[in-house]
């Protein structure tokens, strides 16, 4: 009878959702969802994303083009509720940056069993090793901001990085 979350393009707020909420509420006398979520519209090189335009590009089509975890990449790389305009080399962008961050994950495993029972690459604590998880939490806590929290991974894999060189 109620929804967790409701989610929908920004576009159907009006007339469309507040008249799900009418009838549903009218029908239940509950609350017919917790949380709604609006995204804003998509974009695909500048142009409104439609398929009278032939610019679509379904999640089907975009997976037989890029792997899944590059598709999320693009997607959590922009606010959910602001308009996208999605380039097609955001794409070629994406695969670069999961690039970067398995080969740092690959050289981490390397370096950590290298270095294993070594004094000196014990635990480190600074502020961006104490503060990864908090900075995390509070881009989520902010409107679920992907984009920032991104943005925050990168600097992780950058330190994770800078540590192993400098170890050498």
């Amino acid at each position: 009878e109620t929804i967790d979350i409701h989610g929908g393009g920004r576009d159907l707020m009006f007339p469309h959702h507040e008249n799900e909420i009418a009838q549903s509420e009218a029908f239940t006398e509950k609350t017919f969802a917790k949380y709604w979520s609006h995204c804003g519209l998509i974009k695909m090189n500048g142009e409104k994303m439609s398929k009278s335009l032939g610019n679509s590009l379904t999640i089907r089509d975009a997976l037989k083009m890029y792997n899944y975890e590059v598709l999320k990449y693009v997607m959590f790389s922009k606010h959910y509720a602001s308009d996208m305009d999605i380039l097609d080399s955001d794409f070629q962008l994406a695969e670069g940056h999961m690039y970067y961050f398995y080969s740092t994950i690959k050289a981490m495993e390397k370096f950590i069993n290298e270095n294993e029972g070594n004094a000196e690459s014990e635990t480190i604590k600074d502020e961006t090793s104490n503060t990864i998880i908090s900075k995390f939490i509070e881009a989520m806590d902010d409107d679920f901001n992907s984009a920032l929290a991104l943005a925050n991974l990168h600097v992780v894999f950058k330190y994770a990085n800078n540590i192993m060189k400098n170890a050498k």
